[in-house]
C-alpha cells in the first residue's frame, strides 16, 4: 500500500487469484476523500463493482467516498464529535478495501469476514499501526494504535453496517453484503452493570487521585528557552487544569466531547425560587441535546482556580472573552507568567486522553511505592470514561438510589440505561456476605 508514504495514495493490491475475475465497470479512477483525510491516505481508487446501482436517483455523489460523506453528514447532524467517531470507523473499512483492491460495490460476505479479523489484528503492523496519537496531518499517522478488542471490533462493524444499510436502503448499493456484527465477532458478554462496576474508580481512590494532582508534574517536559516564571506557570496550570478535568468528569459525569467543546462562558448563573447557584450549560452534547448540570461549590472553586491562572476573574462575567473550559498548554507564554485568555485554544481529544493516561500511570506508580498494588493495577487500566462511571455510581449512592437524579446528571435518554448504575455488583455482594458472615 503506497499510502504509507507521505503524500501518496492508498493503492489497491492485486486481486486475489483465488477469487477469480471480478465483474467491474471498466471506469477506474482515483478520488480524493471528501473530508479532512489524513495526509498519507488522501485518495483511494474508485470504480463501480457489481453491487453498484446505476439506476439510483437519490444521490448526486459520483463515487463511494462522496456517498459515504452524505451518510456522515446526515448521521452526525452537525455534531463534530459524532462525525469524528463515525468517520474513524468507516475510514478503516475504506482504506482496507482499497488495500485489497476492492470497493464497497464488490465487497462480498467473505471479504467482511476477513475485515473483522483484520480489525483485531491489523497486519503488517508498520503499515496500519502507530501506537502514538499523532495529528492526522502527520505522515506517521495510522488508522490504528493497536488491534481492537472484540467488543470494539464489533462496535466498529456495527457502525460500518449502519453505513452500508443506509447506502443500500437509499439506492446507492444493490445489496448490503455485510453479515451481522454479532456473527462476525463473537464476544463473551458481561452484564453492563458489572462492566460499570469494573470500570470505575472507587470514591476513596478518586479522592486520593485528586490530592495527588496537587503535586503532579508531567514527565519528560522540555522547558528549553523558558523563563523560570513561565515554567512555574506551566506546571501549576497543568495541576489546576487536571483537577478541573477530574471534577467535571468524575463528579459531574462529563463526557470527553463535553470537555473538549466546553467554554468558560457556558458556566451560567441560575436563580430559581430564590436560590442562586452556578450551572454548566452543555451545548449539543450526545444526541445533539443541550443539558444543564448544577456545579457544586467545591467544583466551582476548582474551576475558579483555573480561571485565575488563565487570566480571567474567579467567577464568570458577561463581558469576559470566550475561553475553553479545558485549554491546551501550547499557547502558554514561555517568557513570562502573563496569560491572555483570548489566545487559548481547547485541548484536543487525543491530548486529553494522553494527559489523563499519563496522570493515571503516574498515580499508579505512586500507589505501588506505597504498597497498594491492587489499586495501582486498577489505575493502570483506567481511562477517562471510567471517571464518568465513577460519577454515576457515586450519585446513586449519595441519593439512596434516585435514578432520576442520576439520569439527569449523566444525560441518559433512557432510565433503563441509568438503572445499571443501581444494580448490586459482585464486589458489593461480596461485601454484604463478608459483613454478615454466618448468621
Amino acid at each position: 500500500m503506497a499510502g504509507i508514504e507521505s503524500g501518496k495514495s492508498v493503492e489497491p493490491s492485486p486481486a486475489d487469484p483465488k477469487r477469480g475475475p471480478v465483474d467491474r465497470d471498466d471506469t477506474y479512477s482515483i478520488a480524493a476523500l471528501p473530508w479532512n483525510a489524513p495526509v498519507a491516505f488522501r485518495t483511494v481508487p474508485v470504480y463501480d463493482g457489481p453491487l453498484k446501482n446505476h439506476n439510483q436517483t437519490a444521490f448526486r455523489a459520483r463515487n463511494d467516498p462522496e456517498a459515504i460523506a452524505v451518510w456522515l453528514a446526515e448521521r452526525a447532524s452537525g455534531n463534530t464529535n459524532t462525525a469524528s467517531a463515525y468517520r474513524k470507523e468507516v475510514e478503516r473499512l475504506v482504506f482496507w478495501l482499497a488495500d485489497q483492491g476492492l470497493s464497497l460495490s464488490d465487497a462480498s460476505r467473505e471479504d467482511y469476514i476477513r475485515f473483522a479479523a483484520f480489525l483485531q489484528d491489523p497486519k503488517p503492523r508498520a503499515r496500519w499501526i502507530n501506537p502514538k496519537r499523532v495529528r492526522r496531518d502527520d505522515p506517521s499517522w495510522r488508522p490504528f494504535q493497536n488491534g481492537l478488542s472484540p467488543a470494539s471490533a464489533r462496535q466498529s462493524l456495527t457502525i460500518c453496517k449502519s453505513m452500508l444499510s443506509y447506502l443500500h436502503t437509499n439506492g446507492w448499493l444493490r445489496a448490503n453484503t455485510m453479515p451481522e456484527p454479532r456473527i462476525l465477532v463473537r464476544t463473551k458478554r458481561i452484564e453492563r452493570s458489572e462492566a460499570i462496576a469494573l470500570r470505575q474508580i472507587p470514591q476513596s481512590l478518586f479522592n486520593e487521585a485528586r490530592e495527588f494532582a496537587n503535586d503532579y508534574v508531567p514527565a519528560d517536559r522540555n522547558y528549553a528557552g523558558w523563563t523560570q516564571e513561565a515554567i512555574e506557570l506551566h506546571r501549576r496550570f497543568v495541576q489546576v487544569r487536571l483537577k478541573v478535568i477530574l471534577d467535571l468528569a468524575g463528579v459531574l459525569g462529563a463526557r470527553s466531547s463535553d470537555l473538549v467543546s466546553g467554554n468558560m462562558k457556558d458556566i451560567i448563573a441560575i436563580n430559581d425560587e430564590g436560590e442562586s447557584y452556578w450551572a454548566w450549560l452543555i451545548k449539543e452534547g450526545k444526541g445533539s441535546k443541550d443539558r444543564i448540570i448544577p456545579v457544586p461549590d467545591y467544583v466551582m472553586e476548582t474551576l475558579s482556580n483555573l480561571r485565575v491562572w488563565v487570566g480571567l476573574t474567579p467567577y464568570p462575567e458577561s463581558s469576559e472573552p470566550p475561553c475553553p473550559i479545558i485549554p491546551r498548554a501550547k499557547e502558554l507564554p514561555r517568557l513570562s507568567d502573563h496569560v491572555d485568555p483570548r489566545t487559548l485554544k481547547p485541548i484536543g481529544r487525543s491530548g486529553l486522553y494522553r494527559h489523563i493516561t499519563e496522570f493515571f500511570n503516574s498515580f499508579a506508580d505512586h500507589l505501588k511505592n506505597q504498597g497498594w498494588h491492587a489499586d495501582a493495577t486498577l489505575m493502570e487500566n483506567a481511562s477517562l470514561h471510567w471517571l464518568r462511571h465513577t460519577a454515576g455510581k457515586a450519585m446513586v449512592k449519595k441519593t439512596g438510589g434516585d435514578l432520576n437524579a442520576t439520569r439527569k446528571l449523566l444525560g441518559h435518554s433512557s432510565i433503563q440505561t441509568t438503572a445499571d448504575y443501581s444494580e448490586t455488583s459482585t464486589t458489593e455482594l461480596h461485601r454484604i456476605l463478608k459483613r454478615h458472615g454466618r448468621e
